[in-house]
């Protein structure tokens, strides 16, 4: 799969035959210096942009052909994100914060219990009522995992999750982002700097110059779960 911005030559090239595969229950991370085209494979993958040519499959589908509409749903329903910065609608409690995807799909069954375990497995059972102002940075990071997978997604795509975290709350989220990938079955995409604070993953893909590397050779991609 291709990324080209522009054309002729002004046509910048930001990801070049990128190919990979991600299994269910699997930590990947794709590391790389800034403006290696890391954050774009990412935004691909979670179809917040599209390829210049090539494909993303996601659970068999080619989500290439999707019209908009379609596009937003699926996302929905077969992507979880996190971010930097967690994004939490600071009015809402954080059980409401959680809830926002199920409202989003206008499937409310089960969307309560699933919900309020999903915030007991990530510690927080404590603060379900608060509002999401109420909370620390860490608590709003794990918040902000609850939130992305209440829908089960096939995969949840991090960027740069643990980078406005203190080292004490970056390294409760790595393992919390470990444990949810074992215990849930959940693949985990990770675009981050500080690849030392992950330790020992399944897979690491490194991104230089557009090109994605897995050990020495480079990949053409293609994302399946």
């Amino acid at each position: 799969m291709n990324k080209i911005y522009g054309e002729s030559e002004t046509a910048v090239h930001a990801i070049r035959d990128a190919s990979f595969s991600v299994k269910k229950g699997e930590l990947l991370l794709i590391v790389g210096s800034s403006g290696s085209g890391k954050s774009t494979l990412l935004n691909m993958i979670g179809l917040l942009d599209r390829p210049t040519n090539g494909k993303v499959l996601i659970d068999g589908t080619d989500t290439t052909n999707l019209k908009d509409g379609d596009l937003s749903s699926f996302r929905n329903s077969k992507l979880g994100f996190v971010f930097q910065f967690s994004n939490l609608l600071s009015d809402l409690t954080v059980l409401e914060n959680v809830l926002l995807p199920r409202k989003i799909q206008q499937s409310y069954d089960t969307a309560m219990d699933d919900a309020t375990k999903l915030l007991r497995t990530v510690g927080l059972e404590k603060e379900i009522h608060k509002r999401a102002n109420k909370i620390s940075g860490g608590q709003a990071q794990r918040v902000a995992i609850a939130r992305a997978l209440i829908n089960k997604p096939s995969i949840v795509l991090a960027d740069e999750p643990t980078g406005n975290l203190d080292s004490i709350n970056a390294e409760t989220i790595v393992q919390l982002m470990k444990s949810m990938a074992e215990k849930l079955g959940q693949a985990f995409i990770i675009v981050t700097h500080e690849r030392d604070q992950f330790g020992k993953v399944d897979r690491v893909i490194t991104i230089k110059d557009g090109r994605a590397f897995e050990g020495e050779e480079p990949k053409r991609m293609e994302v399946t779960a």
